[in-house]
């Protein structure tokens, strides 16, 4: 017996057609529809729909395919009377069985012919196994428009019977085992077509329900896999009394559920209705597809174990054409494509499915001839793949690190990550961390994936002053990996003793984190929550004007500071022109540590500290001239330690305020005939110099008024303690003296 008419067409990743073939077994006239699409467990492709034969009349077929779309085996099945019969879906289980669900005309128990549900069982090579048929009522189309097999091989079906929407439960024999009906509040008309089963058991139908005041509604339920009803939710669209029909519904492995079908967004114009909800039925978000003044169709959804989610249906252009669409998991629109068949009548998509490896099979009816030749057809294309976004939080690139714990990042996807690696590799010898040692590679270690963030902790132990290379790639649910790595290159510091290690900037004029003492200093968090510390690791000359300010302490210091591991050399700070100082501190709780000071440009100041509790220790200022007001000038409660300040026509040391100590350091200033010393206090009280050389080298006389002293005590300066140090003054004169005592 033969009949119905086949096209096959296979899309690539872009959706452009690669090639196809037809199958004709009646002629050109015949009219068939492709209504279901399958995949079994092998990978094999099962279509099934309507044909048109010469023996059976309109009889339920069902095709077997290879992946690359060649008939293996095919069946048809003719009911009791030589009429209309038809599968309208198809689904496999995971031992291979394969199922239809659709249609039978038969003679009702009162002798009236009329079309009954139908449910088949065949094996994978589609020997038929069983059948079964319903009916509920005397007269009135029935029929099965979904199949689904469940757990302990139930098979659920869900159609129309008795003008209402009606779902059946059977065995793996198909005998039947229970049934539930809905029925909306308008008494009228309502049909489900669409079932899936969750991977625990839990049953989704979904279709239209008529009710008062809203017309036909979408609506979807769960059921326990005794069909007992357990939630329900509709779906009304955005006319108060529209009629808004189809929806089938897809589960996939996170317990997703995705209900499609088509609302009505203005008078007798439908669009296509996609939404997605957690598993007791909460909407969680929804889309709408399609353009709002035309009519679009939509008969199938399946959702695969990565993320994504296809529909089938029928696209408005032209005069109607076979149309299937990728979305996300979040119902973003990716990709669709079309076909057009060569007739003049509507070409219409109605099955779906994916074998969860990318590749998608669409089912339909294409119109062939102005004769209205219609042809099951059947497409094959690839998911559209877009690969996860990867990148470093930490260790940020071209950073210098004082700690690191792990390794941490983010990769973001259309569907979800589902895992995520990385390589540390060594510089200095070209080796990689394989977890527990450095080894040949390039090699990639696991990390841990939370969400859109990723982590890895078991990381070597640094070495201080060492460079690495870190890189990162994501995988999606997909299969995908990310197209584009991330890559951070980072120095491992060594924090001095006494600094944060998240608060240490690291200085030099080249291969470190910052070339200039500025720019470290400006990126210290303006509030500390640790002690802070610059440290020049070189010996350069650094030009620039050194300013501290507006920083919270909190109790803690800021320290700018030379290598502690220098010995003999230090770096040195040459302020350039129209500088007011080297240092500028307007802060307090500041150290000025191990630092040369030279100027070869007129300035006032070395160090100029107005605010209090801060500390100089190993400082060499060398004025060479240019400094004409104070080698430093210094706040309260401040120190000065093992320093050196030699000035010409300027005060060496300048204190301003009280409760300063001033030890083991060396002060030289040649002034004469000017008001000043080579240390001067100018009515402050309660400071200690210990431990120093303190000397005016300047020659000759000076005459009255002036002060050429070694140490200068004015302006009501008090309870100030100098002791085991040396204080004297070459000049000679009314202003001449070791210390000058002045009011």
């Amino acid at each position: 017996c033969g009949g119905g008419n086949l096209n096959l067409s296979v899309y690539d990743p872009s959706l452009v057609l690669q090639s196809s073939s037809s199958f004709n077994s009646t002629g050109a006239s015949s009219t068939d529809q492709g209504w279901g699409a399958a995949v079994g467990p092998d990978g094999s492709v099962y279509a099934a729909g309507i044909v048109n034969q010469n023996c059976g009349g309109q009889n339920a077929w069902v095709g077997k395919y290879n992946s690359s779309l060649v008939l293996q085996s095919s069946a048809s099945f003719d009911g009791p009377v030589y009429s209309y019969d038809g599968a309208q879906a198809v689904a496999a289980d995971a031992s291979g069985n394969i199922y239809t669900a659709g249609y039978v005309n038969e003679y009702r128990p009162n002798n009236v012919l009329n079309n009954n549900m139908l449910v088949a069982k065949y094996n994978a090579s589609l020997v038929l196994l069983a059948t079964a048929s319903f009916s509920a009522q005397p007269d009135g189309d029935e029929r099965a428009w979904a199949v689904a097999p469940g757990q302990g091989g139930a098979v659920y079906a869900a159609g129309i019977a008795a003008g209402h929407l009606w779902l059946w439960k059977y065995d793996s024999s198909l005998v039947l085992q229970a049934t539930a009906t809905v029925t909306g509040t308008a008494n009228n008309s309502d049909i489900a077509y669409g079932i899936a089963v969750a991977s625990n058991g839990t049953v989704y139908a979904a279709g239209m329900v008529e009710n008062s005041g809203t017309g036909n509604d979408l609506w979807v339920g769960r059921y326990d896999p005794a069909l007992v009803l357990e939630s329900s939710a509709t779906f009304n669209g955005p006319l108060a009394a529209s009629d808004d029909y189809g929806s089938r519904v897809a589960v996939n492995g996170d317990g997703d559920v995705f209900v499609a079908g088509e609302v009505e967004s203005s008078a007798e114009n439908w669009n296509i209705w996609l939404g997605k909800y957690d598993a007791y039925l909460a909407l969680v978000s929804s889309t709408v597809y399609g353009a709002s003044a035309l009519v679009d169709e939509m008969y199938s959804i399946t959702a695969d174990e990565k993320g994504r989610v296809f529909l089938s249906g029928t696209s408005p252009e032209g005069d109607g054409d076979i149309w299937a669409a990728q979305f996300n998991t979040a119902l973003v629109f990716q990709s669709s494509f079309t076909v057009d068949g060569p007739g003049v009548t509507v070409d219409r998509g109605a099955g779906i499915a994916t074998d969860g490896n990318g590749a998608v099979y669409a089912v339909g009816t294409l119109s062939l001839a102005a004769n209205s030749e219609e042809d099951i057809y059947l497409s094959k294309y690839q998911a559209l793949a877009t690969p996860p976004a990867v990148g470093i939080a930490d260790p940020p690139d071209n950073s210098y690190k004082y700690a690191l714990d792990a390794v941490a990042g983010t990769a973001f996807d259309d569907v979800s990550v589902s895992s995520a690696q990385l390589s540390i590799q060594r510089l200095s010898d070209g080796l990689y961390w394989n977890g527990s040692a450095w080894a040949a590679g390039p090699l990639w270690l696991d990390a841990g994936v939370d969400a859109n963030n990723w982590t890895y902790e078991s990381v070597p132990s640094w070495v201080s002053r060492s460079s690495y290379t870190v890189v990162a790639k994501a995988r999606d649910r997909a299969g995908d990996w990310s197209q584009l790595y991330s890559t951070s290159t980072f120095t491992f510091g060594e924090a001095p003793a006494g600094c944060g290690v998240n608060a240490t900037r690291e200085v030099a004029k080249s291969g470190y984190q910052y070339s200039s003492i500025q720019a470290a200093v400006n990126s210290i968090s303006a509030v500390l929550s640790t002690t802070a510390c610059v440290v020049i690791r070189d010996a350069e000359t650094y030009s620039e004007q050194v300013t501290v300010r507006n920083f919270a302490n909190n109790g803690y210091r800021l320290k700018i500071m030379a290598d502690p591991t220098f010995v003999s050399s230090a770096p040195l700070v040459n302020p350039p022109a129209f500088s007011t100082a080297a240092f500028q501190v307007f802060n307090d709780s500041v150290s000025v540590l191990g630092i040369n000071i030279i100027s070869t440009n007129s300035v006032q100041y070395g160090i100029r500290a107005s605010s209090s509790a801060v500390t100089v220790s190993s400082v060499n200022i060398v004025s060479g001239g240019k400094i004409y007001t104070a080698g430093i000038s210094i706040s309260s409660y401040s120190e000065v330690s093992f320093s050196s300040i030699t000035v010409q026509s300027a005060v060496g040391l300048r204190l301003n305020g009280s409760g300063t100590t001033v030890s083991f350091s060396t002060v030289t200033s040649t002034l004469v005939n000017s008001y000043g010393a080579a240390l001067y206090l100018n009515g402050v009280s309660s400071n200690t110099i210990t431990q120093s050389y303190i000397a005016n080298l300047g020659t000759g006389g000076c005459a009255a008024g002036y002060v050429g002293a070694g140490a200068h005590l004015t302006g009501g300066a008090s309870n100030n303690t100098i002791s085991l140090s040396t204080i004297t003054s070459s000049v000679f004169g009314y202003c001449g003296g070791a210390v000058q005592l002045t009011d």
